[in-house]
């Protein structure tokens, strides 16, 4: 079925309802619709380029709705990971700055200071950097149940120390 030159007019309109149902799941704003649905179009447009062939129509349905749901859901994560910096950041500056306003606030960062340093790293890369566990996991050549390990122990430390100190 490899075609030399594919007419992409008539691929669109077979196959747009299938992008924008596959993207539907994650936007229901017709503007980010059409945004994604655009960058599914691209990624396409690339494989071909780099050589991509379908072995039939079935294969380049499957690819698209798989390339869509990926790009789609990169894109919904990127945007709830934005709201929710953005959130924080509005929460933050509510936090007192001075130590005689948040004693606790200077406790727990002392406290996380004193953690383990496999501890202490994995804590900063899922709080302070915001990386998924995944994310943490390659980064540090770890499994990602040992991420999750440590992050509970590194918790349970602060919460045990805060817990003796009053808090």
């Amino acid at each position: 079925m490899e075609e030399s030159s594919p007419n992409y007019d008539k691929l669109y309109k077979k196959y747009e309802w299938l992008i924008f149902k596959v993207i539907k799941k994650f936007f229901r704003n017709y503007d980010e619709l059409v945004d994604i649905c655009h960058e599914v179009w691209i990624a396409y447009y690339k494989a071909i380029e780099n050589g991509k062939r379908f072995k039939s129509e079935e294969h380049r349905k499957n690819w698209l709705a798989k390339v869509a749901y990926y790009i789609a859901m990169d894109a919904y994560q990127k945007k709830i990971r934005f709201e929710y910096v953005d959130y924080n950041e509005k929460l933050i500056e509510k936090i007192p700055t001075s130590s005689v306003e948040s004693p606790m606030l200077d406790l727990v960062l002392e406290l996380y200071e004193r953690l383990k340093p496999n501890y202490k790293e994995t804590f900063n890369l899922f709080y302070f950097k915001c990386l998924k566990v995944s994310e943490i996991s390659k980064q540090l050549n770890i499994s990602e149940n040992a991420v999750k390990k440590r992050l509970e122990r590194a918790r349970k430390t602060i919460k045990e120390a805060l817990t003796r100190s009053g808090y």
